[in-house]
């Protein structure tokens, strides 16, 4: 009877140790995600306030005319970044963007920028991820249409 009870007690042991093990990698593992999200989101904020200090740059350099696909572009329309001639259409901030992609390759092939930055998560060269909205007031806000927190990344001037 005693060796019944024993192999039993070594089975619980077993089993709680495992579980234990189970239990601490999770942790580990929501840990390790958490971190990876923080660093996307803060990928994404260096690269629209770079993408907007190269644009005002630009805009200053040039006697306050912005970039000619910027000027051309719509007030109040929400514009996807990137060279893609199409498929630019896409929920983007909860927003539709607009058809056609604003191409923004000038500010790197003029020197503004050493590249145009994309989303670490989603975005490439043909639809980087990022918006550019050219307000009424000549104002521009440039953020990323995805965010790993809850937070609306994006900014303006």
């Amino acid at each position: 009877m005693l060796g019944y009870q024993r192999l039993t007690n070594d089975k619980l042991r077993i089993f709680l140790g495992l579980g234990a093990l189970f239990v601490t990698t999770a942790f580990i593992v929501i840990g390790v995600q958490k971190h990876v999200a923080q660093n996307q989101d803060a990928a994404r904020l260096a690269d629209i306030r770079s993408l907007l200090n190269a644009a005002k740059n630009q805009q200053v350099d040039n006697e306050g005319d912005y970039l000619e696909n910027i000027e051309n572009a719509a007030p109040g329309v929400l514009y996807l970044i990137g060279t893609s001639s199409e498929d630019c259409a896409r929920s983007c901030i909860g927003l539709q963007t607009n058809s056609a992609c604003l191409d923004l390759s000038t500010l790197s092939s003029t020197g503004y920028l050493q590249e145009i930055p994309f989303d670490p998560a989603h975005g490439d060269p043909r639809q980087t991820g990022y918006y550019l909205i050219r307000k009424a007031t000549e104002e521009l806000e440039i953020g990323a249409c995805q965010s790993s927190s809850e937070q609306k990344l994006s900014v303006s001037r």
